[in-house]
């Protein structure tokens, strides 16, 4: 039997090696595995922000560490506590200095605040859910000022044995709400008189007891009861006119801080034209072809029987009238909300985020940031039903829709060629949203060859530009492509962005783009993509959607690499 060759023992630097390379193998692994533990611990977080489900006994602190841990991007994080100040200091490693919050900021009547109207007398159980959100948007810093009214005050002639009903149902509806945000942890204080005089000229409203509340660190639940300029005798008021009184009037009051929300909470929840839920409204643009389909008898909840809810066409028409009226009276920073209190815990999310709600239901999956594989595609095809939905959702006749919100937003010119673009202002709008320089004469040549459409926000706030590029099977100009997305860095907060992709989906309804891989807004555009591509070098990310997206996939690879860059 021959003998075995003989080896030498592996030398001492050879031993550190393999070691070192087991123990560098055996790290990530362990890296990786407490990596996913944190991000599907991260995702657990956000679900129970978004669904109401957060331990009640949470001190202030404890819940906004658990709603900014659960947030997508430090960005966000950031600009919350820029806007609000919770109820108590936080401290983060990666706050800077700009973002310290004093320790012992007492409670004012400068906090931001929010109108809250109730539509109806809620359930136990509804009261419940929403007097827990009321309670959370405190502790994170925005006050809620609730809005109570009789639904049978709406303008109607009534005598005195049943408006003496109506107050006192008026008053224990205001205590019963204020009950409830004291049992969800806190303080909340029923105002039945002192705020609204009726007067031959209107309705007036004096926020010296909403300031008296604020100051002690207290949710008013103010009663819809209007009182005579003697103060001797009162009615019950419609609720519209309790809530433009107080809008116009925070809005006059240099020492109060006009809203910064006006939340409508009804039985139904958002809207949802032809049984598809609608996430996001620019007013300017879209109220008058809401109310017109309303007008004309389409339901603005299809699937949503006025047998079933009590609700008909009418009430939701108010509602949207009188979200039109407040917010055109509110800064144009304001947004609003039209939700039910089941969906109400979404409130938080919103609050964080500033974006529509159903955009924000995604980010759970994009946590960690995970970079995608090289095809990822997500199955949100009902995006492209209706011209008005930024989600898409079906609704069915069960439960209510999700919140929908609404901007007064801006007009949005539409352009087919640059001969009526205004191209300085175009070219400075790019360089400003990307804090580059613009190649300019290049870009704007290639632009003309290959225009598909420009969407202009209001003064020059934000722009799309979309041309047709060639698609290498055909050899003709037929593939959409969304050539540049930009916001005027002093138009952010005004909900902008929003206004331009809704836009942009009616227009498109198949698209592509890029974006650099390392580009901070990817994110954004991986919530609103159904498929994702890294293109070859890794420089690039390619992103589209469209139910013809994966039929188009290579043809989109092919384009987006052919693309010359815009900045110099």
């Amino acid at each position: 039997m021959p003998a075995r060759p003989y080896r030498p023992p592996p030398s001492p630097l050879t031993r550190i090696a393999k070691g070192w390379f087991v123990f560098t193998v055996l790290g990530l692994a362990s890296f990786q595995g407490v990596k996913y533990l944190i991000t599907q611990e991260r995702k657990t977080e956000y679900r129970r922000v978004v669904n109401g489900e957060q331990d009640p006994h949470l001190s202030a602190q404890e819940l906004v560490w658990s709603v900014l841990g659960a947030m997508p991007t430090k960005r966000e994080a950031r600009s919350f506590l820029r806007r609000y100040r919770p109820a108590e200091s936080i401290d983060a490693p990666w706050l800077g200095p700009d973002d310290a919050l004093p320790r012992d900021h007492p409670a004012s009547a400068e906090h931001p605040t929010a109108l809250v109207r109730l539509t109806h007398v809620m359930p136990a159980a509804e009261l419940s859910r929403l007097a827990k959100t009321l309670a959370q948007l405190r502790q994170l810093g925005l006050f809620p000022i609730v809005v109570v009214a009789s639904p049978d005050a709406a303008g109607r002639p009534f005598d005195s044995m049943s408006a003496g009903a109506m107050l006192a149902d008026i008053r224990a509806d205001a205590f019963r709400v204020a009950e409830a945000i004291d049992l969800a942890g806190t303080r909340a204080v029923p105002i039945v008189h002192s705020v609204f005089v009726s007067t031959p000229a209107g309705v007036a409203a004096s926020l010296e007891p909403l300031r008296r509340a604020l100051r002690l660190g207290q949710i008013p639940v103010v009663a819809c009861i209007g009182e005579d300029e003697t103060h001797m005798s009162a009615a019950p008021l419609p609720a519209k006119a309790a809530v433009i009184s107080l809008a116009n009037e925070s809005v006059r009051s240099p020492e109060f801080a006009s809203p910064a929300k006006f939340i409508l909470v009804n039985a139904r929840g958002g809207i949802a034209p032809n049984g598809r839920h609608v996430g996001f409204v620019n007013l300017t643009e879209d109220y008058d072809n809401l109310c017109g389909r309303l007008l004309a008898g389409e339901a603005l909840l299809a699937a949503r029987a006025t047998a079933s809810t009590g609700v008909s066409n009418d009430d939701a028409a108010n509602d949207l009238e009188l979200l039109h009226t407040v917010l055109r009276i509110l800064p144009s920073t304001s947004s609003g909300v039209l939700t039910s209190a089941e969906a109400s815990p979404a409130l938080i999310s919103n609050l964080i985020t500033d974006k529509p709600l159903t955009h924000a239901a995604h980010l759970p999956f994009s946590f960690g940031g995970a970079e995608p594989k090289e095809l990822q595609v997500s199955a949100k095809s009902a995006r492209h039903a209706a011209n008005l939905s930024s989600s898409g959702r079906s609704t069915s006749c069960d439960a209510p829709c999700p919140p929908t919100i609404f901007r007064l937003g801006l007009p949005v010119e539409r352009h087919t060629s640059l001969a009526t673009v205004d191209t300085p202002r175009m070219h400075a709008l790019l360089e400003a949203s990307f804090q580059r320089r613009l190649d300019a004469d290049a870009f704007f040549a290639r632009i003309s060859e290959a225009i598909n459409c420009v969407l202009v926000a209001g003064n020059y706030d934000g722009a799309v530009i979309v041309t047709n590029e060639i698609d290498h099977r055909t050899g003709t100009r037929r593939l959409p492509y969304l050539d540049k997305f930009a916001v005027a860095p002093s138009s952010q907060g005004i909900g902008v962005a929003d206004i331009l992709w809704t836009r942009l989906n009616a227009e498109c309804p198949n698209l592509s783009w890029r974006s650099r891989s390392d580009n901070p807004v990817n994110k954004w555009y991986f919530e609103r993509s159904d498929g994702t591509m890294h293109l070859p070098g890794g420089k690039w990310t390619l992103f589209w959607y469209g139910e013809r997206g994966l039929d188009l996939a290579d043809s989109y690879k092919q384009m987006a690499a052919s693309i010359p860059p815009s900045f110099l």
